[in-house]
């Protein structure tokens, strides 16, 4: 039998091929393999030069209905503690805003 490529329409589909046995690696992100901030299950991290950065941002609409509860949100996003948990599923601490 030759090996195929399934591909699935998300991460999750991704991950429940895998664990049904339909597939036996799945290609997802790092937070995906991480449960409660530890790894879960066998895993490797690909080598970042094989694939550009994924930026993930955070922005505030110009016409947010609750403006105060936004900037709160946005600081809590930028604060030490929640920059631990996200190093604790697998992403990288957040560059310094411009």
């Amino acid at each position: 039998m030759e090996p195929s490529i399934i591909q699935g329409q998300n991460v999750g589909q991704a991950l429940q091929y895998l664990a049904t046995g339909n597939a036996s690696h799945a290609l997802v992100a790092a937070s995906y393999a991480h449960r409660d901030g530890r790894p879960d299950g066998e895993w490797v991290l690909l080598p970042e030069d094989l694939h550009a950065p994924i930026r993930q941002d955070a922005v505030m609409l110009e016409n947010a209905p609750n403006p105060a509860a936004a900037r709160r949100f946005l600081a809590f996003l930028d604060s030490d503690p929640t920059h631990q948990i996200m190093v604790g599923f697998g992403y990288r601490p957040p560059e310094a805003a411009p």
